[in-house]
């Protein structure tokens, strides 16, 4: 009896592939296993991370150059003293200010505008001539700085959710943060001393510190404007508080910065005078009128924006006997 063999097997039905995390699904090669593309999110957040690197490292890596920078330039102590320090002083002024236009104007707008100004402020850096002209384009980096460096926290809480994708996310930001502070130095050492010097490649010396941002910086506003998506103003916030930045409290603070900044830098080159004593005590009443002027804010924030009507008669007036039980009436209403 012949033996019915079985008949051979056709081909495979392709698997059904899952959607990746940016809704589009991985890319399948015929005979290989599925290869998982990053998202979107996880693109944009490595351009921002990388201009975020780029910021923190420009923090310390001036260390390192500021000799070759004195040298070259004819810069004295107290200027090369600002070169280093207004960086960090614009950067911190423009910390919360820069979250706020990141509210008001959107992340990705904000975040595309304080990379181009960074960028731009690193060539005018590189390109200096004077102390004066590289004190005022390390301020100009700070500030650009200042506005960048939010949309970074901003976008890792809104496009992630929470739970192990938000933690990856701020533990790869943390991780960034530390490697940025160490590798500052490190960086700015290797850029003068091997390959960028005087007298070898390019011969750029130290303006290769500042140079080097360039191509940084065009790679993170390329990436920014390919996954980074456009987003507007935060939902939450109500359209008369959306459209109003604290201007007072941001002069104030920068006010009380520089009277304690200045008189601590100029003050050691010029024999401590008088007037730096003077110009260091100032900065504790104007510490202490933003600190008023911020809790009169908050104050203000929280009144009620309209009152029930209380005249002095007609039927309106009897249930009111007094001017402070109908603010109290208001204000019992509004908490409701």
């Amino acid at each position: 009896m012949p033996v019915r063999q079985p008949p051979p097997p056709g081909p495979r039905a392709p698997a059904r592939a899952r959607p990746g995390p940016s809704g589009r699904g991985p890319l399948r090669l015929p005979g290989r296993a599925a290869l998982r593309l990053p998202g979107r999110r996880w693109l944009a957040l490595a351009a921002v991370l990388l201009a975020t690197f780029m910021d923190l490292v420009d923090v310390t890596i001036m260390n390192v150059a500021l000799p070759r920078v004195q040298r070259d330039l004819g810069a004295s102590y107290a200027a090369g003293q600002w070169t280093v320090s207004v960086y960090a002083l614009a950067y911190a002024l423009l910390l919360i200010t820069g979250g706020r236009l990141g509210d008001l104007l959107g992340r990705r707008r904000v975040f595309l505008a304080g990379v181009a100004g960074f960028t731009a402020a690193s060539v005018a850096a590189g390109a200096a001539s004077s102390p004066g002209m590289l004190i005022a384009a390390r301020a100009a980096q700070g500030a650009f700085a200042g506005i960048m460096v939010p949309q970074a926290l901003s976008l890792i809480t809104v496009r992630f959710p929470p739970g192990r994708d938000r933690t990856l996310a701020f533990s790869l930001y943390g991780g960034l943060l530390g490697v940025a502070q160490v590798s500052g130095p490190i960086l700015g050492g290797v850029l003068i001393d091997h390959g960028l010097t005087e007298h070898g490649l390019l011969g750029l010396g130290w303006r290769a510190i500042f140079y080097v941002n360039v191509p940084v910086g065009l790679a993170a506003f390329a990436g920014a404007v390919r996954w980074m998506d456009p987003d507007r103003a935060r939902a939450g916030v109500s359209g008369a508080a959306r459209g109003r930045l604290d201007l007072g409290g941001a002069a104030l603070m920068s006010a009380a910065s520089l009277l304690a900044t200045f008189p601590l830098i100029q003050g050691r080159e010029l024999g401590w005078p008088a007037w730096s004593v003077a110009l260091l005590a100032c900065s504790v009443p104007a510490l202490a009128a933003f600190a008023v002027y911020e809790r009169r804010r908050e104050r203000l924030r929280a009144a009620p924006s309209s009152r029930p009507p209380c005249s002095g008669g007609g039927r309106s007036a009897r249930g009111c006997r007094s001017r402070w039980r109908c603010s109290r009436a208001s204000r019992r209403a509004s908490s409701r």
